[in-house]
């Protein structure tokens, strides 16, 4: 059922824009889903769905639609719009009252325009090797990254979170990572991005060697999560800042 739908991906925009060609139905969106979630892995500004060469098999289908606006919600924490939304299937998506709940636009034009509307979010990204002193260097930068957002209520907590992804990279992945840190809202957003696509393990039993280190990020994180990517994975955390105005200096 998943060869009956298709996905065109542009990503050369800050927005990712994705077209799905095909026929959505129970059996094909998880499909999409795949494809977005891929698109969120390199955190985009925003994910636009242009739906003008999709086709509605079954209704229910189109809950994939709030699934993925709540994913993105999630982590990282960007938009997702709909543009070019066939008739046939705004119709069951009004009727519902699903179309209250998402961003839903005539044409790219008008979509594109308001998911870059404003200013963007501040990002710090940066590739380490996988060596023990790439731990530190994550520490500092995200120590640093939350004096200059002013969000130091998160620092310490922040810290212990991005040395525990650090090292798994490092321990488990064993492969030069990518450290991303964004302000967006007033969630404080930590990523690393490695070479592996064996999924983090959370261990369940405290004698299990490995996987103690997500214990603490499930702890002190707000949400965690990982996800596939192109030539590895994801492992992502946010941190949510209670302060009226976090972030002011991360966007």
């Amino acid at each position: 059922m998943s060869g009956e739908l298709t996905c065109q991906v542009d990503q050369d925009h800050p927005v990712t824009v994705v077209r799905p060609h095909g026929v959505l139905r129970i059996g094909s969106a998880p499909a999409l889903r795949a494809t977005v979630a891929k698109c969120l892995a390199e955190q985009p500004a925003g994910v636009l769905l242009e739906l003008s060469g999709l086709r509605l098999g079954d209704e229910v289908a189109l809950t994939v639609f709030q699934a993925l606006t709540r994913r993105a919600a999630e982590w990282p924490a960007v938009p997702v719009a709909l543009c070019s939304v066939p008739p046939e299937m705004y119709a069951p998506m009004a009727r519902i009252g699903m179309v209250r709940h998402l961003q839903v636009f005539p044409g790219p034009a008008e979509a594109l325009a308001a998911l870059v509307d404003g200013p963007p979010p501040t990002v710090l990204r940066d590739w380490y090797q996988p060596h023990a002193a790439a731990c530190h260097q994550a520490r500092l930068v995200v120590a640093q990254a939350c004096a200059a957002w002013q969000v130091e209520e998160l620092s310490e907590a922040a810290v212990m979170v991005v040395n525990e992804l650090a090292a798994n990279a490092v321990c488990h992945a064993g492969t030069r990572f990518q450290l991303t840190v964004a302000m967006r809202g007033a969630y404080l957003c930590l990523s690393v991005r490695d070479g592996s696509a064996a999924p983090p393990v959370l261990a369940r039993r405290p004698e299990r060697a490995g996987g103690q280190g997500l214990v603490l990020i499930s702890k002190l994180a707000t949400a965690w999560g990982h996800l596939s990517a192109v030539g590895g994975k994801v492992v992502w955390a946010t941190l949510r800042s209670r302060q009226p105005g976090a972030g002011r200096n991360g966007r």
